[in-house]
Formats: C-alpha cells, structure tokens, sequence
C-alpha cells in the first residue's frame, strides 16, 4: 500500500514537471515571435530610412527655391515631401504640416529618417519655419540633410549654433 502511494506521488509529481515545462515552452515561443517581429519591423523601417535618405541625398547642390518642388530648385518641405513619396509616404507640403505628421522623439532616440524641425526666423515666435531629415546619428553628434536657402540641398549637423539655437523637435514618420 505505502509503494502504490508513493508511486502514485511520483507520477503525479513527474506530470507536474512536465506540464510545466510545456507550459515554460509553448509560452516561451511566444517570445520569440515578439523578438522576431520587432526584428521584422526594424528590418522594414530600415528599408524605408534608405530609400528616404538615398532620394534626399540626390537633390544634394540642388538650389534653393521657395515653393519649388523638382532638381531645378527645392525648399526643406518640397524636399522632405518628395523623399518620402518615393517611400509611398504621403506628407503635407509644408513644414509646419509635416511637424504633425508624425510622433515627436525626443532627441536622444531619433534615428536616420526622422524628421527634424527648426525655427529660424529672428523672432522666435516657436512655429516651425525650417525642416531637415536625419541623415547620421553619431554619440555626439546628429546630422540631417535639408534645404538651405543659401547653399541648396546639403547636409549639415545639429552642433552648429545657428541649428542648435533654433531647434525645435524630433518627430517620426515610420
């Protein structure tokens, strides 16, 4: 009677383990699922920050046009517009549209292909008159391409003081 019951014991005990373990297992995979598919959609908005970046980049000399919109002359919006159409990302035209397209970042999580926002003007009112797109992220350093008015599409870097002194957020598209 005392070894049926401690055989009894054992086999529930044994069963026990092995639910667990299946239950550690089934559970586990979902892990992985999540892990996988967070690799997916970064995988997916990388794809999408060079195909931005790589249009952005070949309006590089462009000159600067107010409202103009092709390799003839461009302003910051028309170019941000146009890089990111070529990722089918619809953006409104102007800068203080796009401003609202997207989720703000703060400046220590952007990444390439987020959009950058300035003001520029001497009065400061804080609207948004000037927009680039990250290009780099460095430890100590950020870069963005954008239309300057003065030398045509280029890149410049967020260390500069008439950039750091007028900027005013991070957002992101995708």
């Amino acid at each position: 009677m005392i070894m049926a019951s401690l055989s009894l014991k054992k086999y529930f005990f044994t069963k026990e383990i092995i639910i667990c373990l299946m239950s550690i297992f089934i559970s586990s995979c979902g892990i992985f699922k999540r892990a996988e598919k967070s690799k997916t959609e970064k995988s997916e908005s990388s794809k999408i920050a060079n195909v931005v970046l790589s249009e952005a980049k070949s309006y590089t000399g462009t000159p600067y046009k107010y409202g103009g919109n092709d390799k003839k002359g461009i302003d910051c919006s028309g170019l941000v517009k146009n890089s990111f159409k070529k990722a089918d990302i619809e953006l409104p035209r102007k800068s203080v549209e796009q401003q609202n397209a997207g989720k703000e970042i703060a400046l220590d999580d952007c990444k390439a292909g987020d959009l950058i926002f300035f003001n520029t003007s001497k009065n400061k009112s804080k609207e948004v008159n000037h927009v680039g797109i990250i290009s780099h992220v460095k430890k100590t350093e950020i870069l963005f391409i954008h239309a300057s008015t003065k030398k045509g599409v280029m890149e410049s870097s967020l260390e500069e003081p008439f950039f750091k002194n007028s900027f005013v957020k991070i957002v992101r598209i995708f």
